[in-house]
This record gives C-alpha cells, structure tokens and sequence, in this order.
C-alpha cells in the first residue's frame, strides 16, 4: 500500500499508487516538469528521502480536470484528439 496517513487525518499518496490506483500516466521526470509548470499539485516531503502528494489535493486536481475536458472527447472518455506533453519527437510524430 502506497497511501500514507499524516497529521490530522491527511492521506498522502507515494509516486507508485499515483500511477496505479489514480490513473497519472506520466514518468517521474514527466511529473516533475509538469509540477514545475504549475499544472499539478506540489508535492510534500513526509521524510528527508520520500515525498508524497496530498490525497486531497490530486482528487481537486482530477475533478478540475474532468472539468476541463476537451469537448472532443466522448461521453466514455474516450480521446478522439492527440494530447502531447512536450516537444514533438523527430520526424513530426
């Protein structure tokens, strides 16, 4: 289990279940560039080795982002556009 309990009744979530149980598709190094960006939550360093990310925080983030979505996706959640998180990779794609 990656879910931590803090002070106060705070869950904070560890880098694996953010992939695993809350659905953030991208790398360490992709997170941290969109951290960096502003477009995700910061994260909380819970020890001197380990940082976590509030639980609260990355569901706000989510519920923002289901009402941001793009009209040209389906009632499913399916994608019908490419979305790209950086520069286009050699060869246009």
């Amino acid at each position: 289990m990656s879910e931590v309990s803090g002070t106060a009744g705070t869950v904070f979530v560890l880098y694996p279940e953010l992939r695993t149980r809350h659905g953030i598709p991208w790398t360490r190094v992709g997170l941290n560039r969109i951290i960096a960006r502003g477009d995700f939550p910061q994260p909380v360093r819970i020890t001197a080795q380990r940082i976590a990310w509030r639980l609260d925080e990355i569901e706000a983030w989510k519920a923002s982002r289901e009402r941001q979505r793009p009209q040209s996706e389906s009632a499913s959640g399916e994608v019908t556009a490419t979305h790209r998180c950086g520069p286009a990779p050699p060869g246009g794609r």
